[in-house]
């Protein structure tokens, strides 16, 4: 419930708040009022408190792949690499909410101390454990799959390896990425004939675990 109408109130200089002023309970901001960033413009973070519902507008948001890369898993360390001639899940994205699609990227490099001439090996796209996408095997480089089926929160999006040459002593992932763009299917009710594509790119909470 908002603050009742108080006329002979004082206005006080922390009615105005800014992004930074903002409580952990927005039940705690009511009858304050946001105030324009030092660059200008109000922040972002007050578009997702209005209640579009009351003004009988509702936006219906999904992620379609793109190039856009919206999260990125760095790997590329000791833990993220396999020696296994069986598949080794060598590095793993957590989603914190539910998506719709998404591309999936990631650099595959062979660590090879023994002189040996091949480069030959093989990765996979692997959503809770559960492969998803063919054997990606050649030479080092960046692969691509791209997840066209929902997923939901707590979903593990996993890249696993394994090499097929006793010449490769091991193989390194790296740079595991999740790009996608967010896109508005309907607006109040009403279904777009061509999606509208959201200049917010509103990503998708995620935790890399490995």
């Amino acid at each position: 419930m908002s603050k009742p109408q108080q006329p002979d109130a004082t206005i006080e200089a922390d009615d105005f708040i800014q992004e930074a002023d903002r409580n952990v309970d927005p039940t705690l901001d009511e009858g304050r009022v946001p105030v324009l960033e030092p660059d200008g413009f109000l922040s972002q973070e007050w578009y997702g408190l209005f209640d579009y519902t009351r003004l009988g507008i509702n936006f219906n948001r999904f992620s379609a792949v793109s190039n856009r890369v919206q999260h990125t898993n760095p790997a590329g360390t000791t833990s993220n690499q396999t020696a296994s001639f069986s598949y080794d899940k060598i590095a793993e994205i957590e989603l914190n909410e539910d998506m719709d699609l998404t591309r999936v990227t990631w650099t595959m490099t062979r660590i090879n101390t023994g002189g040996g001439s091949s480069n030959f090996k093989n990765s996979a796209v692997f959503v809770n454990g559960v492969q998803v996408s063919s054997d990606l095997s050649g030479e080092n480089g960046t692969y691509t799959y791209d997840i066209t089926s929902s997923l939901s929160s707590g979903d593990l999006i996993q890249i696993y390896a394994k090499k097929d040459s006793t010449t490769e002593d091991f193989l390194r992932v790296s740079n595991q990425t999740l790009s996608y763009d967010s896109q508005i299917e309907t607006i109040g009710g009403i279904t777009m004939d061509t999606p509208l594509l959201s200049s917010d790119p509103s990503p998708v909470d995620a935790t890399n675990n490995l």
